[in-house]
């Protein structure tokens, strides 16, 4: 296992990409000739969710790597080591690609965000190795796309506000817009949830259930678990 995410992890990511690119970005359109696609770094920043596989790629995980779900409050630690398929196997024998539906399985809870739950022996959370992955993705793809960089800037200084308790806030109508949304149920918000949900992120209330003029905070999971019985305030984005 590799936790320091050195220049040299980054280095080695980026090649391997490339190599496995030189076959992959070059399909054929039905006509027969051949089309470029994009770099995957591109679908990573704009789109598409981290999956473990992704950290084992980039040698933040390492097949047969342990890891852990601890409950102090209950007095219980669950295991689950990382498979070289990118899933994760719980105890039982049973495996999740899902981090959270392992959580889930492992504790009996309804509900849990596996990226916070499950922490290496080193003690880093799956979500930590997460956002040095997009952080590596994003060292990559900064000369391949102008708004995905912006966007992936947006959303990390929008997880460092969240982190610090002090969370931007804005109307849906301007969250919608950073992803040139509409809200008129032409728009796929699975682009919109998965680069959430890659930064560790969300909103409270959820901005799928409200008006586009309702204020809606970008918190993490853990925050908004916390808040649902005791909801925000309402304060404005420059607080």
């Amino acid at each position: 296992m590799r936790e320091d995410g050195s220049r040299l992890a980054r280095n080695s990511y980026w090649t391997r990409c490339k190599r496995r690119n030189a076959s992959r970005h070059i399909v054929f359109s039905v006509a027969g000739e051949p089309e470029l696609q994009k770099p995957r770094s591109a679908y990573l920043l704009d789109g598409r969710r981290v999956t473990i596989a992704d950290l084992l790629d980039a040698d933040l995980l390492a097949a047969g790597d342990a890891l852990r779900f601890r409950r102090p409050r209950i007095g219980e630690t669950h295991r689950a080591v990382v498979s070289a398929s990118g899933a994760l196997t719980l105890d039982g024998g049973q495996e999740f690609r899902s981090p959270s539906r392992a959580a889930m399985i492992a504790a009996d809870m309804r509900a849990v965000d596996g990226w916070h739950a499950w922490t290496t022996v080193g003690g880093r959370s799956l979500d930590s190795l997460r956002q040095q992955f997009l952080d590596l993705a994003a060292s990559g793809a900064a000369n391949e796309s102008a708004g995905a960089q912006g966007q992936y800037e947006w959303l990390k200084q929008a997880r460092s506000r969240a982190d610090a308790e002090n969370p931007l806030v804005m109307p849906v109508r301007d969250l919608l817009a950073r992803w040139d949304a509409k809200a008129d149920g032409t728009t796929s918000y699975q682009r919109i949830d998965a680069d959430l949900a890659n930064h560790g992120l969300t909103t409270s209330p959820n901005y799928r259930k409200v008006s586009i003029d309702t204020m809606v905070h970008l918190i993490t999971p853990a925050q908004s678990a916390s808040t649902a019985s005791c909801p925000l305030l309402s304060f404005s984005s420059g607080s």
